[in-house]
């Protein structure tokens, strides 16, 4: 492993930060530190292969956390611990080059748990997961922002104080949006998710105020996906509108459902004309004119798909290791080949984790769903509340659809599944929140048999 002056640099720089951090971390209030590693998830200030800032903050912050006592619940441990489990099966199946990559991306991944807790663990110790919506949707303004500057700059570098660390990533050589995230697929997966959330708390919040920033921030969402240029992202933003009008039509009523889909594609299709019409970042559409379809399988996946079957049936049932690129097109370790990203989260798993990957991670998310599932409509005061878990079901139906062009899992991509893994915290921590309420009226009745539960309130109380 070659390791540059410049990167030692950066490692000594990160290692400070985190000291400095540890100190801060016993002054300031949980609330304010968790924001702050929230917000701070899409902009990897120094990133490497090896490591970055924030996934130090995160392990500094969990440390302390747990000094704190403030880590002392461990719900969905099983699921977690399965997945966890199967990362050191497929880790005997390195070779041995490799396993110092496979420990550094396992690293890596271990933050995404750590997130996970300490989300959780503050929502189900304070009761305020408001803090946790205030915080995606800051975060979501910063995204924007970040992809307007790239917008505008263009194929120029945005370079702050003249540190290259300090600097926007620009758009890829062809035109195409990338976001703070570098990639057009997870950038797209992200302000789809976004508008969904905003949808949903747009119907609870009828303040004027919020109604007109959030239909602004959905604007500027629509207007950056687009100019991704990502075709899936297109798809999954479509089947993301339909299966919100789908989930809260009785709330909505048929003729809101009607002008609310008419009102959605109107703005939608002013943005891509405006787009198409003033500036270079239109070529979703050309995209989606020229997609072709071979033996089922979509043109751009024509290449790599086989290839990663091809390797996939010589280690089918443990996989290759938890990472799946060690070579890259600079840098061959050992014998070991270049292997390129299968765009597909089903093949990524058979590859890096193999069949036993996949019955780990289809246990993860079918507990967390049906976890959700058992209180979408439970009878809570809180309205906004009570929506979350539908939320997150939508979240999970339209991420297993966006996932079939794209892994989540890629090593590149840890600030992402720092996102995702905030967001599962939080939806069912949410949910855990409105099992208490439920089961706590039940629970305090007086005199003589407790009233039975409906069916939608026949459910746990959390772990």
């Amino acid at each position: 492993m070659n390791i540059s002056v410049a990167q030692y640099a950066q490692m000594i720089v990160a290692a400070i930060g985190g000291i400095a951090f540890f100190l801060v971390l016993f002054r300031l209030p949980e609330k304010r530190s968790l924001a702050f590693l929230i917000i701070l998830i899409p902009f990897q200030v120094i990133y490497t292969r090896y490591g970055s800032l924030n996934e130090i903050l995160i392990y500094v912050a969990a440390g302390t956390y747990l000094l704190q006592g403030r880590l002392s619940r461990l719900p969905f441990l099983g699921p977690i611990l399965l997945v966890l489990f199967v990362y050191l099966l497929a880790f005997t199946q390195s070779y041995p080059a490799a396993r110092i990559y496979h420990v550094i991306y396992m690293i890596g991944f271990f933050s995404n748990i750590l997130l996970f807790y300490m989300v959780y663990n503050y929502i189900l110790r304070t009761g305020d997961w408001r803090l946790i919506v205030k915080c995606l949707l800051f975060v979501n303004l910063l995204v924007v922002g970040y992809c307007a500057i790239q917008f505008f700059a263009g194929s120029n570098r945005v370079t702050f104080f003249g540190i290259n660390e300090f600097s926007l990533i620009p758009p890829r050589k062809d035109g195409r949006l990338v976001g703070p995230f570098n990639a057009t697929a997870a950038t797209a997966e992200y302000l789809t998710f976004q508008c969904l959330f905003i949808a949903c708390l747009l119907y609870y919040r009828q303040k004027s105020k919020f109604r007109w920033a959030a239909i602004a921030l959905i604007t500027l969402n629509f207007l950056f996906l687009i100019a991704t240029g990502n075709r899936g992202g297109f798809v999954t933003l479509v089947l993301a509108t339909l299966l919100f009008l789908l989930a809260y039509r009785r709330e909505l009523g048929m003729a809101r459902v009607v002008k609310l889909l008419t009102a959605g594609a109107t703005l939608f299709t002013a943005m891509a004309i405006v787009l198409v019409s003033f500036t270079e970042y239109g070529m979703l559409f050309e995209r989606l004119e020229g997609t072709e379809i071979e033996e089922g399988v979509p043109d751009t996946r024509s290449l790599v798909w086989p290839l990663a079957w091809a390797e996939i049936v010589k280690k089918p049932i443990l996989g290759h290791g938890p990472k799946l690129a060690i070579s890259t097109r600079f840098e061959q370790v050992g014998s070991i080949e270049y292997v390129r990203f299968p765009h597909n989260l089903l093949l990524h798993i058979l590859y890096t984790t193999g069949i036993v990957g996949v019955f780990a991670w289809v246990v993860f998310f079918s507990t967390l769903a049906m976890r959700l599932f058992k209180v979408r409509r439970a009878p809570v005061d809180d309205r906004e509340l009570a929506t979350l878990p539908r939320v997150g079901l939508l979240v999970l139906v339209v991420f297993f659809v966006s996932q079939l062009r794209i892994e989540f899992l890629r090593e590149s991509l840890l600030d992402y599944q720092n996102y995702l893994f905030v967001l599962f915290g939080f939806f069912l921590a949410t949910s855990d929140l409105i099992v208490a309420q439920v089961t706590q009226p039940l629970a305090s009745r007086g005199f003589g048999k407790s009233r039975k539960p409906d069916s939608d309130q026949q459910i746990r109380s959390p772990a």
